[in-house]
């Protein structure tokens, strides 16, 4: 499935900066499992990029900081939607299938 980003309902200043960057933006949105960003979901949005950073262990602010989540008020995407529930059970499961692969890649050095 192509990934179709739309940002024709975002501020003109908005669609002009981050128009290039319409690929990253969109998978950002699809591994948070989020298909719009709303003046009542935006923080959602923001939190669940927070959340996936650390589910790879990068504690870093994310690049779609919440500035940027703000501006993007607005913006849809054709992706499927996913629960809070959802979304953190897979968070949840991510990190220790990766803790699992840490331990055996350092069973297998020791």
């Amino acid at each position: 499935m192509t990934l179709i980003v739309d940002f024709r309902n975002c501020e003109k200043e908005t669609r002009e900066k981050l128009n290039k960057y319409q690929f990253e933006i969109g998978s950002y949105m699809a591994v948070i499992g989020m298909s719009k960003i709303t003046r009542n979901n935006y923080k959602e949005v923001y939190a669940r990029l927070v959340i996936f950073n650390a589910s790879i262990f990068d504690n870093s602010e994310p690049w779609l900081n919440l500035d940027a989540c703000q501006a993007l008020i607005g913006a849809k995407f054709n992706i499927n939607d996913e629960s809070k529930s959802q979304f953190s059970t897979r968070m949840l499961n991510r990190c220790i299938e990766d803790i699992d692969q840490r331990k055996t890649k350092s069973q297998e050095v020791a």
